[in-house]
């Protein structure tokens, strides 16, 4: 037999009276010793099936292992935007260390700053910098993409523009 919980008031439902209900009360999970170890079986079977697609070349990640591993080990960069370009509308662009994971292969670490402040709209498409602006920025293969916060040209509104990878 089900054990049912306190009963409680329904709100009225097309001007009729509130009904009374009774809800089921559902026991408490426990996780066993099986239920552990089939975890742990599904868990080792799909490692292993991920292996064989990455070494048979089923699977290719947009991005090498080696070259992730490598971004991780070591030390962060940051350093000045220097040769700032107009790319066009409100966007410009600076190069930066292309070895620097970029959001063409997925995701990057690179924040750019206006006076030591983080500009606030990070990994926008550049067609949207162009057309809005407004602190937006991204880093694609080598060249980080961004525009000041009040769309002035960063060339001339004598503030300092720097990235960090974090």
């Amino acid at each position: 037999m089900i054990e049912t919980a306190p009963t409680r008031n329904c709100p009225s439902i097309n001007g009729k009276a509130p009904s009374t209900h009774s809800l089921p009360k559902i026991p408490a999970m426990r996780m066993g010793l099986l239920d552990v170890l089939c975890f742990l079986l599904v868990a080792a079977y799909l490692c292993v099936v991920f292996v064989f697609l990455l070494v048979t070349r089923r699977l290719r990640p947009p991005v090498s292992l080696q070259r992730i591993l490598r971004a991780s080990l070591r030390p962060k960069q940051k350093g000045k935007l220097e040769v700032v370009q107009h790319e066009g509308g409100h966007c410009y662009c600076s190069q930066i260390d292309p070895r620097l994971i970029s959001e063409t292969e997925g995701w990057s670490r690179v924040v750019v700053y206006e006076d030591g402040r983080p500009l606030p709209r990070p990994r926008v498409f550049p067609q949207l910098i162009r057309k809005e602006g407004r602190g937006a920025y991204s880093h694609w293969l080598g060249i980080v993409y961004f525009s000041s916060t009040d769309n002035s040209d960063p060339r001339t509104n004598q503030r300092t523009y720097t990235f960090a990878e974090v």
